[in-house]
């Protein structure tokens, strides 16, 4: 279910600004610690805050006044520390008019006929920082009482503060002022069961059963490991909601990876029926093979733009094993690693390994299973470098030559960022390579001396037609000797030290 479409924000708390688009069912936010993915949803949750408001434009106030006396605009709680440097708080908020529809028939189209005078008559929530709170700036369709109660009443808000507690209450408390049915505690056990540990029998407000070796042991709710005490209060707050948008803030805190994919599917059928914004700084919750046959968006905190960007998925789809945004290349344990930009680039870099491997090297599949080649998807490359993994982790970056200035600037501003990122220095030359590795203090980033890959194989443009490079890189790769420079830029990789012979 998709019922936000869209979300710009402005100077709000650690987020100069950002902008979500293209929302669906499950969206998640992914980056590094205070880069703003909880503020997102603390924004999105004060919807369900919202009260009558006067309109900052003069126009739209006197509208308001002289035509409509009955329409009032938005309101949402601001404090002071909520604003980024001391500026202006914006904030836009655009909703699927389907899935309004759905909620409340016909209202929008009335409103539409009711504010078709208005000026500046907006189909999204447009609000602006003023006397401590957001204020809406523009008439907009959204603003009719009915609309607004529905908000107040269709976001959840699942905080990270709940392994000892849950929304500043004892687990005890919060579960009994639920007060489940029968049939409630069943769906709530079964979830607890096939989700968590399937040695769980049943469970009271103050207690869980399990069943050990044919014997029932009841132990306090409190007592339970960090796995339950994670889900029970989150899964009771979803189960037994109506909420529409389901907010969640790092899912996988307490739970191990198993577990992890069984929570994120049953997010994923969750999805159907709500949507669900997710933020998170774990790769292992991220699965791409539980996802293809849902509707999910990722935005990606990029520390060189310093806002959220939307991650293309379909190359993350096409090849999720060798992608480098945000899987688990991150705590691989492969020593060495070789980063290049699109997944056609590392079928091709990958046949030229394996030749230079078993020309070179007699124990070659061993020192084969020991790199790692992942893609940067493509013209995404400087946003994820961030991703790359620090020494003592051994990392090389090899770029298309139409990327040589780029890579220089792109490395300067990650020296400046204050993200605690991996250290990458410009390599020159492949000699350069080979000293920044062997340093093992900074990852070297180093571009061909051709365009583009497309030249090493014979042709004399970068997007050759009737080329496919998927299909076509690979078998020329076979076919053919391997590039003097790639044959080098392999030699002074493989000279460090964990992989010497």
């Amino acid at each position: 279910m998709i019922l936000i479409s869209g979300i710009e924000i402005e100077h709000y708390k650690a987020i100069k600004h950002a902008k979500l688009d293209n929302c669906k069912d499950l969206n998640v936010l992914i980056g590094p610690n205070n880069c703003g993915k909880t503020c997102i949803l603390n924004l999105i949750q004060k919807l369900s805050e919202v009260s009558d408001s006067e309109y900052i434009c003069e126009e739209c106030e006197n509208f308001r006044r002289t035509v409509r006396p009955a329409t009032y605009g938005y309101a949402m709680p601001l404090s002071s520390n909520e604003k980024y440097l001391e500026n202006r708080v914006k904030t836009i908020f655009s909703f699927n008019e389907i899935e309004m529809d759905r909620l409340l028939p016909d209202v929008l189209t009335r409103q539409r006929m009711n504010l078709s005078q208005a000026r500046h008559l907006r189909n999204d929530l447009c609000s602006v920082s003023r006397n401590g709170r957001l204020d809406s700036e523009h008439v907009s369709i959204l603003d009719c009482p009915a609309i607004r109660q529905e908000l107040k009443k269709v976001v959840l808000f699942c905080t990270e503060e709940r392994l000892q507690s849950y929304r500043g209450a004892t687990f005890v408390d919060y579960l009994r002022a639920k007060k489940f049915s029968g049939s409630q505690f069943a769906k709530l056990r079964k979830f607890l069961s096939e989700k968590v540990d399937q040695k769980i029998y049943d469970f009271r407000y103050e207690d869980i059963i399990r069943v050990v070796e044919n014997r029932e042991i009841t132990s306090a709710i409190m007592e339970q490991g960090s796995g339950v005490r994670s889900l029970i209060c989150i899964a009771a707050d979803i189960l037994y909601s109506d909420a529409k948008i389901v907010l969640i803030d790092e899912p996988e805190l307490g739970l191990n990876p198993f577990c992890k994919q069984e929570f994120l599917s049953f997010l994923l059928e969750e999805s159907k029926t709500r949507q669900i914004f997710v933020a998170t700084h774990d790769p292992t919750f991220l699965n791409p093979i539980l996802w293809k046959d849902y509707g999910v968006t990722v935005f990606f905190y990029s520390p060189v733009k310093e806002e959220f960007v939307r991650i293309d998925l379909s190359e993350n789809r096409e090849d999720p094993e060798t992608f480098a945004g945000y899987l688990p290349h991150t705590t691989a344990l492969r020593e060495t690693h070789i980063y290049v930009e699109g997944s056609s680039d590392v079928y091709v870099f990958s046949v030229f390994l394996r030749k230079y491997l078993k020309r070179n090297h007699r124990n070659w599949a061993e020192l084969l299973n020991r790199i790692g080649l992942y893609h940067l998807a493509g013209d995404f490359w400087e946003h994820l470098l961030y991703t790359i993994p620090k020494p003592p982790y051994q990392c090389a970056v090899i770029l298309d030559g139409n990327n040589r200035e780029r890579a220089k600037d792109v490395i300067e501003e990650y020296d400046r960022c204050s993200i605690n990122t991996s250290k990458f220095q410009f390599a020159r030359e492949i000699e350069d390579v080979e000293r920044i590795l062997l340093k093992r203090e900074k990852h070297p980033v180093y571009c061909l001396k051709e365009d583009c890959i497309e030249k090493y194989l014979g042709q004399t443009e970068c997007k050759p037609p009737n080329w496919n490079k998927k299909l076509d890189g690979p078998k020329t790769a076979e076919e053919m000797e391997i590039p003097d420079e790639i044959g080098s830029l392999f030699n002074a990789i493989l000279k460090i030290p964990t992989l010497k012979q």
